[in-house]
Parts: structure tokens; C-alpha cells; sequence
């Protein structure tokens, strides 16, 4: 028998024995590369700072050793800490994107259903740079001082008020301008009680920051770190500072920045 009779003689024997044996499923091995970030821990944040370590590297950056620190010695961060540590996170972290939106928003809809008659409204948290590219424009700690901010004024209006249904009104306006557009609140009522009408004027400022006028948005937050009667006068001059970082150079088409 020459090498050519032999090999279809084997070919054959080989087709028979598999047809035999019957079809087979195929085995496929799948791999993929999982990367993670040794400066930080992998989101979401919230969950971190109350308790949820996972993996722990000595790379991590001091704000979160010193968080998993409290864990691991038997002293959490209380509800307030934990959101105060993630707010910090989250302006540090500006310009890094936020891989589930509707976790970032969930703390101002909770907040938002406990006004009667509101139900969830959906918020685009990204908005188109100038030269094409896309950006993350509202950040979580926006909707946690949101939420915050809501609980307060209802608890001391009412959260059937008029003046408690105006300020929801005014922030889903501010809110509304974090995927593009340039959406103002009104100005505030003559009748409206005179903490909410400077809650007012810082989310009219919010709204320009939100909606790229930031030269108006730093005006308007200028003249709230002027004002001592108002809540936000405090925290008015870092405003200042996030607007004037913002900027888009328009006569060459310069990226905002983001902070």
C-alpha cells in the first residue's frame, strides 16, 4: 500500500469513528484583561467609604487608607463622613467619568419623591465639548448637596409648600442643563420666604455654571460670598474658582476644562 492509499484509508476510519461518536459542542476558552486602578478603589465610591474594602493596596491615595483605616479599626465614618468622603473624591476626581449614571442621581430622586407628585425625571449627566468631544459635567456631590438641601427646606416649609415645590422646580431647571442647553430658573418670587429666594439666586448661578456662561456664573457667585445672609456665602468663592476653571478659549476652540 503506497503513503497516498494509507492516508485515505486513516481519513476514512477518522470520519467514521467521529460519526459515530456523534456531534460534539464545541469548548471555547474565553479570556479577557482586567485592569486595576492602584492609585484608588474601583467604583462606586459610596460603597467604599461605608465599608465595602474589597481589595485593599498600600498604592491607594491617603484619602482612602485613612477611610479603610477607620473601617478596620472598628470606627466607621458616620453617614455624614461617608458622604462628605465621597464628595471630596468625586471633585477630585472631576474629570474621570462616573460608570453608572443612576446611582449618581439616585440621591436627589429619593430626595426630589418625597415632595408630592414627583416621580423620577431623567437627568443626562454629559455634555458636548466645543471641539466635539464629551465631557462629564454634573457630578455625584451635586446631587448629594441637592438632596441634602431638599431634605432641609421641607423640613422646615413643608414638603407640600409652595416655596418647597418652587425650589424643585428651580433645581430639576438646574439639573436640566447638565446635558447642554442653557436652561435659567426665574427669578425668585416676591412672596417667597427670604432663605429660599437665596437659595434662588445660588441655583440660577448653578445653572449658567451647569449651561457654559461662566463668566456670568462667576458674577452671580461673587455676589453670594458678598452676601452674609445668605447659606451659601461660605462655599460661594470655591465656586468662583470652578467657573473661572472652566473656561473655553472660543477664539480658537480651546477644550473646557474640567473641574
Amino acid at each position: 500500500m503506497d503513503a497516498m492509499a494509507a492516508m485515505t484509508r486513516c481519513l476514512a476510519l477518522l470520519i467514521v469513528t467521529l460519526g459515530a461518536v456523534g456531534p460534539a459542542a464545541a469548548c471555547v476558552d474565553e479570556y479577557w484583561a482586567v485592569f486595576t486602578d492602584a492609585r484608588r478603589p474601583d467604583a462606586p465610591l459610596d460603597a467604599f467609604a461605608r465599608g465595602r474594602l474589597g481589595v485593599l493596596l498600600p498604592s491607594y491615595a491617603t484619602a482612602y487608607l485613612v477611610v479603610a483605616y477607620r473601617h478596620l479599626s472598628g470606627h466607621p465614618l458616620a453617614e455624614e463622613e461617608a458622604r462628605a468622603a465621597v464628595g471630596l473624591w468625586q471633585r477630585r476626581l472631576a474629570s474621570t467619568p462616573m460608570p453608572n449614571p443612576s446611582d449618581v442621581v439616585r440621591p436627589w430622586m429619593d430626595a426630589r419623591a418625597t415632595v408630592a407628585g414627583r416621580s423620577d425625571n431623567y437627568i443626562e449627566l454629559e455634555r458636548q465639548a466645543a471641539w466635539g468631544q464629551w465631557h462629564w459635567n454634573c457630578l455625584a456631590d451635586a446631587f448629594v448637596r441637592a438632596a441634602e438641601t431638599l431634605r432641609s427646606r421641607a423640613a422646615m416649609f413643608g414638603a407640600d409648600s409652595a416655596g418647597v415645590h418652587a425650589w424643585v422646580d428651580a433645581q430639576d431647571t438646574v439639573f436640566a442643563n447638565c446635558g447642554g442647553g442653557l436652561l435659567l430658573p426665574p427669578a425668585p418670587e416676591p412672596d417667597l420666604q427670604s432663605m429660599l429666594a437665596a437659595d434662588r439666586a445660588y441655583q440660577i448661578a448653578a445653572a449658567n455654571f451647569y449651561g457654559g456662561a461662566f463668566d456670568e456664573a462667576a458674577a452671580r457667585f461673587r455676589a453670594i460670598a458678598n452676601d452674609r445672609a445668605s447659606p451659601w456665602w461660605e462655599e460661594a468663592p470655591y465656586l468662583v474658582a470652578r467657573a473661572l476653571v472652566r473656561v473655553t478659549d472660543r477664539g480658537n476652540g480651546a477644550p473646557v476644562v474640567v473641574a
